[in-house]
This record gives structure tokens, sequence and C-alpha cells, in this order.
């Protein structure tokens, strides 16, 4: 087991068994009832971490990331989900993002202002 487990995406029909995130940072830092599944369920589909989602997912499309930025701000970016990490960092640590957090202000703001 790795103790120092802190980000997990699970695509939607993924069962987990509790004792693999027993005794992680994930469930350490967490809002989180060891006894119930509700916190896992609600962080994959609560619009409050859409950004989150977005930046973790397989390969993160700008126009996805774009539409979350339309409605939420590029303070988004910013917002700590209940372990404490930001959409930025999970854009940074995502293997298969090839795209950055720079990248993508800029070409908001530059469609923003038509440039």
């Amino acid at each position: 087991m790795n103790k120092n487990f802190t980000i997990l995406h699970v695509s939607n029909g993924v069962e987990l068994g509790q004792n693999c995130i027993n005794g992680t940072k994930l469930v350490q830092f967490a809002l989180y009832d060891i006894n119930h599944s509700t916190w896992i369920k609600s962080i994959n589909v609560d619009d409050t971490y859409a950004l989150h989602r977005a930046c973790s997912s397989y390969k993160p499309l700008k126009e996805v990331i774009y539409c979350i930025i339309d409605e939420k701000g590029l303070k988004a970016f910013g917002k700590k989900n209940e372990i404490g990490i930001t959409p930025s960092r999970y854009l940074k640590e995502n293997p298969y993002a090839d795209l950055s957090e720079i990248e993508i202000v800029r070409d908001y703001f530059s469609k923003k202002l038509n440039f």
C-alpha cells in the first residue's frame, strides 16, 4: 500500500474495496466516513469538483476546461478539494495532460479579448 496516496481517479461504475485506501493520506485528510463510500461517489459527481475531474481525467481537453472556467471563473483553478488539492496540481501531476494551466489561461483570455 502507498501511504502517500492522495489522488484518486476512478471511472463511473468501478467499485473499490475499503481496504484499498485505508491508512493513506487520501483518507487521513479527507472528510470521509470509512463506513460509507458516499465521499468517493460525491467527488466524482459533485459539480463543485468539475474542474478537478477535468484536470485529472485521461487526456484533459481544453474545451471541457474552458466550459467549466466560463461558469466558475479562473479562481476555480485555486479551489481546493477536501484533501487540499487544487485542479492546478491535478493538471501538473497528470501524466496524460499535454497542456498546462498557463497555456489554458492565455488561450482563455485571448479568446475572451478576441485576439
